[in-house]
């Protein structure tokens, strides 16, 4: 399975990460990231490091101030993988049908989506989501996923290279080993891999990116 990754200009050659990709192809959890961190001319160093920062807590599909209702007005037992339903005030019914999955099931029964990395004794892990994602202390583990009930690990020993701009050709990036600790933020992981370069994973509902920066 081959991915994009973000890239950064460094004297006309291409710094990116290259991962070993170890599973079956699968597309319904995780997909290639293809973004790129982008400034205007008239945005400072700033905006750019507000993009760089970890979050707070993660975001999930389904916080209840995203839909406009109390939580105690949900009927639970009306839920699906996407959609919510809200008793209003004069009695009536409302759906509210996400674009993305709110609910994950467990044991039969629909769970709202907590994307909050939480550490554990190999590392840390994401589990109550569509899919279950475990991280070790360690950026050369790789990340291990669980979707449909299959074991997947991929990005074992990744590497930074340079790709020469003419020729393509792979060759490792030098610089300093980093002395930062790995960073959790929410709903993201920070893997330091040298001085100035990190990988980060971001868990969402649908896929997990990753991220060189």
């Amino acid at each position: 399975m081959v991915t994009n990754k973000n890239k950064v200009t460094f004297g006309g050659s291409w710094l990116l990460l290259t991962l070993l990709m170890i599973g079956m192809s699968w597309s319904a959890a995780v997909s290639p990231v293809t973004e790129k961190l982008q400034t205007s001319e008239n945005d400072g160093a700033e905006s750019i490091d507000d993009l760089l920062t970890l979050p707070d807590e993660a975001m999930n599909p389904a916080d209840n101030d995203e839909f406009g209702y109390d939580a105690g007005a949900e009927l639970i037992g009306s839920r699906t993988e996407t959609a919510k339903t809200f008793l209003k005030e004069n009695g009536d019914f409302e759906v509210i049908v996400s674009p993305v999955p709110v609910h994950y099931l467990d044991n039969g029964a629909w769970e709202e989506i907590d994307l909050t990395i939480e550490s554990n004794e190999g590392g840390w892990s994401v589990t109550q989501n569509t899919y279950e994602t475990y991280f070790g202390n360690d950026a050369r583990q790789g990340v291990q996923m669980v979707v449909n009930g299959q074991t997947i690990r991929y990005g074992i020993m990744p590497q930074v290279v340079v790709l020469d701009g003419n020729t393509l050709s792979p060759e490792p990036y030098m610089a300093k080993p980093s002395s930062e600790p790995i960073d959790i933020g929410g709903n993201v992981i920070r893997y330091p891999m040298m001085t100035g370069i990190s990988l980060d994973y971001k868990v969402t509902s649908t896929q997990l990116k990753q991220n060189l920066v």
